[in-house]
């Protein structure tokens, strides 16, 4: 007897299972997934009112079985269904998005705007670099400028890591004065010059007064060390000033991205090739204690016309409370953005500096001569890199300020816009 309970039990519940699983499949079957608003040709209708739908470029088929309202979907559908990412249909909705993204509208137009100043001073600043080492070459001679060039490699790696920090800056301070924060762009200034000083002054010094023993230790010979040596503490010093500098560039950029800070880079870089021109040329005893001097010089002067320039324009007094009269080490999550956006730029720079200098050590041990020959393919390399260098910067500046407004939507159409013109550019390239 009460093995038939147990029994008759135990059949209630098969057929209790056989019906939860019927009526499982049956949800299955008269699932119909949220559609997605179409106009009358059938695309997906992106014109609402100027804003940029990509509901089809963000979308992402998820191959979980269980939804959020306990419904069940087929994964096979997912995969080969009409929902499917590579379904005809949705493959021409994408191509139709794209081809919308590439529309030389208003936002391509401020896109080309900004990108075209950056691309003319990238270029006009590695074409001084270039007529720099020829100077330096055919007046003071290989060993000089092979010197210049080693001892100016290692002090750059070194500086670059540092510079990260200065290049998120800008990022930082575009997205802030998009909000209409300036108080905070002012705190990033102060974070800046604050974290530049910790972790660029000591591997700077350092560097500087260890340069000799690094270039023996190379095996180069010992006249170029000793050049590069007493050259080495110098070009540090004006390195050091020049990340100071660096810091009101960047926020200029960022507050102003297509005149002022474009205008002074290349005014200084235009200084520094016409100084050692018109010094070397005058003065047969000249050399390369005297180019670190000048380079040290101009980057001292050029700190009081940025702030001249800023304080004209009104700029200064919108982020001298924040910059100067406030503790931004007390503001964690502008700390937090700060190491969270600096570190990464630095690193990549650093390692980026450090495959020059690799190449130039190799070149420094077959000759002089071919340093020089090297120092001249890497610069010319940078004018073709800094094309896709200036795109960025612009495109970097425009979603930023997207960002800090508030408008995450334009920001991604920017991205995805400044995506499409750099691909074309670097394939032309």
């Amino acid at each position: 007897m009460h093995h038939q309970v147990l029994q008759s039990q135990l059949d209630r519940e098969r057929r209790a299972a056989k019906k939860r699983k019927k009526a499982k499949k049956a949800k299955a079957k008269s699932y119909v997934p949220p559609s997605i608003p179409t106009n009358e040709t059938g695309s997906v209708d992106c014109k609402r009112r100027g804003s940029f739908d990509e509901s089809v470029l963000t979308r992402t088929s998820s191959c979980s079985s269980n939804l959020d309202d306990g419904e069940v979907v087929n994964d096979m559908d997912l995969v080969f269904g009409p929902q499917s990412p590579y379904h005809p249909t949705k493959r021409k909705d994408i191509w139709d998005h794209v081809v919308r993204i590439a529309k030389f509208d208003h936002e391509s137009k401020r896109l080309v705007n900004l990108m075209a100043p950056y691309t003319l001073t990238a270029l006009i600043c590695n074409m001084f670099a270039i007529i720099d080492i020829a100077i330096i070459s055919s007046v003071l001679g290989a060993e000089s400028l092979s010197a210049f060039l080693v001892t100016g490699y290692f002090l750059s790696m070194v500086c670059k890591a540092a510079k990260g920090f200065t290049d998120a800056q800008a990022t930082l301070c575009a997205h802030a004065v998009g909000a209409g924060n300036y108080f905070l762009a002012g705190q990033y200034i102060q974070l800046t010059q604050m974290v530049f000083v910790l972790t660029g002054v000591l591997p700077l010094l350092i560097m500087g007064s260890s340069m000799y023993q690094v270039l023996v230790w190379l095996d180069v010979s010992s006249h170029v060390a000793t050049l590069g040596g007493n050259f080495a503490t110098i070009q540090a010093i004006a390195l050091l000033v020049g990340g100071f500098n660096d810091a009101q560039t960047q926020f200029l950029s960022a507050i102003d991205p297509s005149i002022s800070s474009n205008a002074i880079e290349m005014l200084m870089h235009a200084s520094y090739t016409a100084g050692i021109a018109a010094y070397l040329y005058d003065n047969a005893n000249a050399t390369l204690i005297d180019l670190a001097w000048m380079k040290c010089w101009i980057a001292i002067l050029f700190i009081p016309i940025n702030f001249i320039v800023l304080s004209s324009r009104g700029w200064l007094d919108l982020c001298w409370v924040g910059m100067i009269r406030s503790n931004a080490l007390k503001n964690r999550e502008a700390v937090k953005q700060m190491l969270k956006t600096g570190i990464p730029l630095g690193i990549g720079s650093l390692i980026r500096e450090s495959e020059w200098v690799l190449m130039v050590l190799l070149a420094s041990r077959i000759g002089t001569d071919d340093v020089a020959t090297f120092a001249v393919i890497r610069r010319t390399f940078d004018i073709f890199s800094s094309l896709i260098e200036g795109l960025c910067c612009g495109a970097e500046l425009r979603c930023a300020y997207h960002m800090g407004t508030g408008r995450q939507v334009h920001a991604a159409r920017s991205a995805y816009k400044s995506l499409i013109i750099g691909m074309s550019v670097g394939t032309a390239l």
